[in-house]
């Protein structure tokens, strides 16, 4: 469901402020290039990440993820 930029930098604030929310920002030689995620929802952990379209098929995505799950309990 597309948000406000308003709307989506609350719930952003909100989400980090969460102990059960690990969010990561993804970085390529220093530039930023997306995120990665896992958060309760539900009853249910689920894992999220956005990557800049110019990154894809680079297998970042897939690194951020097993960097991020090194990391969650």
């Amino acid at each position: 469901i597309p948000r406000t930029l308003e709307t989506f930098q609350s719930h952003w604030k909100e989400s980090l402020l969460d102990p059960n929310v690990f969010a990561k920002a993804i970085l390529v030689d220093d530039q930023f290039v997306g995120i990665v995620s896992c958060f309760p929802s539900e009853g249910v952990t689920q894992l999220g990440y956005w990557i800049d379209k110019p990154a894809w098929g680079k297998g970042i995505a897939t690194q951020a993820v097993k960097l991020l799950l090194d990391e969650v309990p």
